[in-house]
């Protein structure tokens, strides 16, 4: 028997069930290449769950969605690695460090980060403002100020409704209105708040909550003393405490 000298076709519906199985990014790419078909639902695998774990990476895929309504649309769960990304800013001053001979102290370095992480949060939110089929917003560790997180908090109050799930690990303690945050995502439904300095357990940090703002959560992790804050008058039917 001859080998097939065209390529073997299958059905659109056939492709639709099989390429969501695919897993490896690199293998997505190709398969953008084969034909249009293809493409289209390899692209749609491939943004539908996205890592951001630096700054280059940032800055590409903002370029990527900006005016590619198909893509934007196709993203539905965004984890972020706030560590690695705010980490690449030391460099520069710890060169200045070391042309100063060293005579630069810890708050010197430290200020010099946290006026530089402004910039990278408006690009980071302009990117996600960019996806409007948001679902899930996770973040792996969150390394930095006292200031970067509450900045971060801030920013995160302001998109659009529609998420319905919230996990935030290794967070550091800073004035989170955390009622704002709440209220904002009326259909959220999973939340995870883990903080990351263990001297800390006062809920005041995170302000009231009150019991209209994300009246249908379901499934909550959190520091067991938010628990009286955060589980009254909710559905609750998944609880963790740490």
């Amino acid at each position: 028997m001859s080998p097939c000298q065209s390529p073997c076709k299958l059905p659109f519906d056939v492709l639709e069930q099989i390429i969501p199985l695919v897993t490896d990014p690199h293998t997505l790419i190709q398969l953008c290449l084969v034909s249009p078909m293809m493409g289209e639902l390899a692209a749609k695998q491939l943004y539908k769950s996205i890592l951001l774990d630096n700054v280059l990476t940032i800055i590409k895929l903002h370029r990527t969605l900006a005016g590619n309504t198909f893509l934007s649309s196709q993203v539905s769960s965004l984890t972020l690695d706030i560590r690695v990304t705010f980490e690449e800013n030391r460099r520069a001053p710890r060169q200045v460090m070391e042309r100063a001979g060293g005579q630069l102290t810890q708050r010197d370095i430290c200020g010099k980060w946290v006026m530089q992480a402004p910039a990278y949060l408006r690009l980071l939110f302009r990117t996600i403002g960019q996806m409007r089929n948001l679902r899930k917003i996770a973040t792996i560790e969150f390394i930095g100020f006292a200031e970067v997180s509450t900045a971060f908090f801030a920013c995160l109050c302001h998109l659009r409704p529609g998420l319905f799930s919230l996990k935030f690990d290794s967070i550091l303690p800073c004035e989170i209105n955390l009622n704002d945050l709440l209220s904002s995502q009326p259909r959220l439904e999973e939340l995870e708040f883990i903080i990351y300095h263990d001297r800390i357990h006062d809920s005041r940090y995170l302000g009231q909550i009150t019991a209209n703002s994300a009246p249908g959560l379901r499934r909550i992790a959190c520091e067991s003393y938010l628990v009286s804050s955060i589980v009254p008058g909710r559905p609750i039917e998944e609880f963790g405490r740490f």
